[in-house]
């Protein structure tokens, strides 16, 4: 469920974060298109798996990323989730309040939740009437 929320929350997440690590591999989403968590370490230096992990969950839930692929099992036989960014709202990365189970945007002025539901499925770019079968 989208919608604007109060100026007291707003202002608590709308500090200044040019260079933290959730901008960079937001940058990086947006180079790549198409991703997973290794792409995103390997290119953001001091990343790591945990950080990664609960960002693009939430992004996903949120969703501003779609599951092309999903992850199966740990180590070397095992393949990672490969992720689409969907939703490029613009330059800032979303940010997201693991405490208050949102991703707010700085682009939008939106806070979206991150009901786990959210991110499964969907419309894909291109379907619709028009274009049924996407």
């Amino acid at each position: 469920m989208k919608r604007k929320e109060s100026a007291e929350m707003i202002g608590r997440w709308h500090t200044a974060h040019r260079n933290t690590l959730r901008q960079q591999f937001w940058n990086a989403m947006r180079i790549e298109g198409r991703f997973g968590r290794s792409d995103l370490l390997r290119l953001v230096e001091g990343g790591n798996s945990r950080s990664v992990g609960e960002y693009l969950t939430a992004l996903h839930r949120a969703g501003y990323l779609r599951l092309l692929r999903a992850g199966k099992g740990l180590g070397a036989g095992g393949q990672e989730s490969r992720y689409l960014l969907w939703r490029d709202s613009g330059p800032l990365s979303p940010r997201y309040s693991k405490r208050e189970g949102k991703v707010y945007d700085p682009n939008t002025g939106e806070t979206i939740s991150c009901n786990p539901n959210r991110g499964q499925g969907g419309p894909r770019p291109g379907s619709g009437p028009d274009n049924p079968a996407g």
